[in-house]
């Protein structure tokens, strides 16, 4: 019954272009790579601004950082060598770390790459893995290097493959990254189907950007992420245009500063974004080099985040600051119904940063592919959230795969003299025997945070609060469920739980990269309650920690 009620909720919110393309994919037959007429690149008529640098990096003697991981490989085998992992191969094969390749090595390993991988299959031939590297090839042409004739050749075969390809399967970010390739090939490329390539891209970019970034600047699968990868792709894009002297599509003048103030609005004090949902650091551009790029480019904005409350309503997510304190909060959808993989089951989840230092945290994403590890990563357990009955708020299962999921039913913000506040309701605890709604309510002011949470319901439940303390600090118990959080050059927080919660300190998993987590402790409050019932907990900094008798 399990595996129907999943399969129902999987076919559910597909729609039929999806449908359709994953029937189309599924019926192709195997993809061979024909000789294709002769390419030559063509240089711009304007000026190039030099792009952003990647995270991933070419380190030199076949030496690589990627993901984080500094690795050094066995060219040319390791093009699709399976012994590194499905992620890291596929980093490896899109090529985002030619960007800073010197002309000799950038040359020397596109021809490696030609000479090996002359028959599509592995992870390195993913449409999107394949789109990523068609548009790193002809960039770093832009930079002045030149493609030699077989990685020309090699190009238009890559282009042929991805054309059938497309990711109208998934309807996601990857379409951007789809038309970046269609658009640098079709300006780039001097071929009888440039003209194609060119239109192809212009109109995949004017249907699907308005609906992956939505109205408050985000990307609408909600992974701060993949929000910076598809905003790199379509800085490049302009970057295309004005070498090409042309002005930027209208679409892409209007979303790349909105684009660029909801990725610094979740960015917390030391420049990296928040975990929520599938979110890593190194995978892409970090947000301070976007915002640089974007400045070659000729765009900056005047809308820096401010202290106090701001709701991005469309992605689904709260951003509370005052003075010292910062709050960002899930109260959204996992992402769009039917492109919603990277979706974890954190409703009303959030992380806070005092300061400089980030005190609680999300669990984060440490791999695609161990499947035990994968399922606790998106699982409710792995986020500051609370947990009814030890049950996940949304059916999270396979790798990627959302079953039933929780919906939001109220949403607001507001403000109470010096404190603001936003609160939310999901009803991810609606099904099962004796169903819930999950009320929850951040309030911030410049020395304390207050938390309160109502369960709305009948029935006798265990319920479960989570705090994850970044691993750097330290936590002391203290009488009456108190705890102090501090460490060096940290100016320290008392948190207090709910009187009917019994603690304890339990390890949980913090995956800030690609590879091995790291061990955090994580602040646990657990009781058995009759519903409905509100739980509240308060943490201030000291200057207002009050006189307690030990």
């Amino acid at each position: 019954m399990q595996s129907l009620a999943r399969l129902y909720w999987r076919l559910r919110y597909l729609t039929p272009l999806q449908l359709m393309q994953r029937l189309r994919l599924r019926l192709q037959p195997a993809a061979r790579l024909r000789p294709q007429p002769a390419a030559s690149v063509v240089p711009p008529p304007g000026a190039w601004q030099r792009p952003a640098l990647a995270a991933s990096v070419y380190l030199g003697k076949h030496r690589f950082r990627l993901l984080g991981r500094e690795l050094c490989l066995a060219l040319p085998r390791a093009w699709s060598d399976s012994s590194l992992g499905r992620k890291f191969l596929m980093e490896l094969n899109t090529f985002n770390w030619l960007r800073g390749c010197n002309r000799e090595d950038g040359a020397a390993l596109l021809e490696s790459w030609v000479a090996a991988q002359g028959r599509p299959g592995g992870p390195g031939w993913h449409p999107y893995m394949t789109s990523q590297r068609i548009g790193n090839w002809l960039l770093w042409s832009r930079a002045g290097h030149d493609l030699s004739p077989a990685a020309c050749v090699s190009l238009v075969q890559q282009l042929r493959y991805l054309e059938k390809r497309l990711a109208y399967d998934e309807c996601d970010h990857k379409l951007i990254s789809n038309a970046r390739a269609l658009l640098f090939a079709g300006h780039c490329l001097s071929h009888p189907r440039a003209a194609r390539w060119r239109c192809r891209g212009e109109a995949m970019l004017s249907r699907w950007l308005p609906r992956l970034v939505l109205g408050d600047g985000g990307y609408r699968g909600a992974s701060p992420m993949y929000h910076s990868a598809l905003l790199l792709d379509l800085l490049d894009i302009a970057n295309l245009y004005s070498a090409r002297g042309n002005p930027p599509p209208e679409a892409l003048a209007r979303v790349v500063p909105a684009a660029l103030h909801w990725l610094r609005a979740l960015c917390h004090t030391d420049g990296a974004p928040a975990l929520f949902n599938d979110c890593a650091f190194e995978v892409t551009v970090a947000p301070a080099e976007l915002e640089a790029y974007a400045l070659r480019l000729g765009w900056s904005y005047s809308r820096p985040p401010v202290e106090g409350c701001e709701l991005f309503a469309e992605t689904g997510f709260a951003r509370l600051q005052a003075g010292p304190a910062l709050l960002l909060a899930d109260v959204g959808p996992l992402g769009p119904d039917c492109a919603a993989a990277h979706g974890h089951a954190d409703t009303l989840t959030f992380e806070f940063t005092l300061g400089p230092r980030r005190v609680f945290v999300d669990g984060g994403l440490s791999t695609y592919e161990g499947l035990a590890q994968r399922l606790r990563e998106r699982g409710t357990a792995a986020h500051n959230t609370l947990l009814l009955d030890g049950r996940n708020s949304s059916d999270v299962w396979g790798l990627f795969k959302l079953g039933r999921r929780a919906r939001i039913l109220a949403r607001e913000t507001g403000e109470d003299g010096a404190s603001h506040w936003v609160r939310a309701s999901h009803d991810g605890y609606r099904r099962g025997g004796s169903p819930a709604i999950h009320e929850r309510c951040w309030r911030l002011g410049e020395d304390e945070l207050q938390l309160e949470d109502r369960l709305e319901g009948r029935g006798n439940h265990a319920v479960e609060l989570r705090f994850q303390v970044h691993p750097e600090l330290d936590i002391e118990e203290l009488p009456g469920r108190r705890l102090r959080i501090g460490g060096a050059g940290f100016p320290g927080l008392e948190l207090e739980l709910d009187e009917r919660l019994s603690l304890s300190l339990e390890p949980f998993s913090y995956g800030t990269h690609f590879g091995p987590p790291r061990t955090g402790t994580a602040i646990v409050g657990r009781a058995r309650l009759q519903l409905p019932v509100s739980l509240s907990c308060r943490g201030c900094w000291p200057a207002r920690v009050p006189a307690r008798s030990e």
